[in-house]
């Protein structure tokens, strides 16, 4: 299931989004942990001494959505801020959404999240190929969420070069 068209509607496309993926599924407990994280946070969130006017959603359980404006941009600080929050979550919860390197996608209705290594050795084995649908949290803008969706085949995807076992499934590019 992909996000709606219009998430975070209060939003303009070329607003910034960050995408966090949480290496277990959240249950009730863990979604309103995080809500209450992040709806703490949000109205002290700033970049430049300017205030961040920012929104999160929680997707397919699994999955942040982080999105934000602010005058004269983003600092490096205002996003560690996020960080900050998310590494707290971590040590106080076991709510681990800050391992970039875990490839997250659906398998039999579910959301599985395994290593890269791991990735390529389930890829070898068959046991996923180009028409896995994949989770790509590179999205750095909501209207590009919007467009190309959370979730896909891995042939559309980040993906398809990261593991090139893959690519005897994918069209020839001229």
């Amino acid at each position: 299931m992909n996000p709606p068209p219009m998430i975070l509607p209060e939003f303009e496309d070329d607003a910034p989004i960050w995408l966090y993926g949480f290496r277990d599924p959240l249950d009730a407990s863990g979604r309103a942990l995080v809500r209450e994280a992040f709806t703490d946070f949000l109205p002290t969130w700033v970049a430049h001494e300017n205030p961040v006017t920012g929104s999160f959603a929680l997707l397919e359980d699994r999955f942040l959505l982080l999105c934000g404006t602010v005058e004269g941009g983003f600092s490096g600080c205002s996003v560690d801020s996020t960080t900050r929050i998310l590494k707290d979550l971590r040590a106080r919860s076991h709510l681990d959404a800050l391992d970039r390197g875990l490839v997250f996608y659906r398998k039999d209705g579910a959301i599985l999240a395994v290593s890269r290594s791991e990735f390529a050795s389930r890829l070898s084995r068959g046991e996923v190929n180009a028409a896995t649908r994949v989770f790509d949290l590179t999205a750095t803008r909501l209207g590009v969420l919007r467009r190309n969706a959370l979730e896909r085949p891995l042939r559309e995807s980040w993906h398809a070069k990261a593991f090139p076992s893959a690519a005897p499934a994918l069209p020839a590019s001229n």
